[in-house]
């Protein structure tokens, strides 16, 4: 299963391999089908005059998927700022009031009881 960082290295790889290597689609899916480890062996046995075009190629698609990540911080920092800040804590006039209405009743029940 691909992630979508990985769909996109993908199509960018691809575009980057044929605009800045100047491969053809059977030398990109050849590259491709090599796997990223084995790029550089690939690139020098099949067409080793290109092999600094496609190392630039890799660095610019790799570079284009940090992006994704930086561009979704940037809009989760950006969306935070409508979220509106509630204190949730108990204060102390509510904590006070409570335990003499609670005294109250217990006292209450006692008469009744009585």
């Amino acid at each position: 299963m691909q992630s979508i960082g990985g769909a996109i290295f993908q199509n960018e790889l691809k575009a980057q391999l044929k605009d800045q290597a100047s491969l053809e689609y059977k030398q990109i899916e050849m590259l491709l089908d090599a796997g990223a480890l084995k790029v550089r062996e690939v690139a020098l046995h099949a067409f080793p005059d290109r092999l600094a075009d496609i190392i630039v190629a890799y660095n610019n698609a790799i570079r284009t998927i940090f992006y994704l990540p930086i561009a979704g911080s940037a809009l989760a920092f950006i969306l935070s700022g409508g979220v509106p800040w509630v204190d949730t804590r108990r204060k102390k006039e509510d904590n006070e009031m409570g335990c003499t209405e609670e005294i109250d009743k217990l006292q209450s029940d006692k008469q009744a009881t009585v």
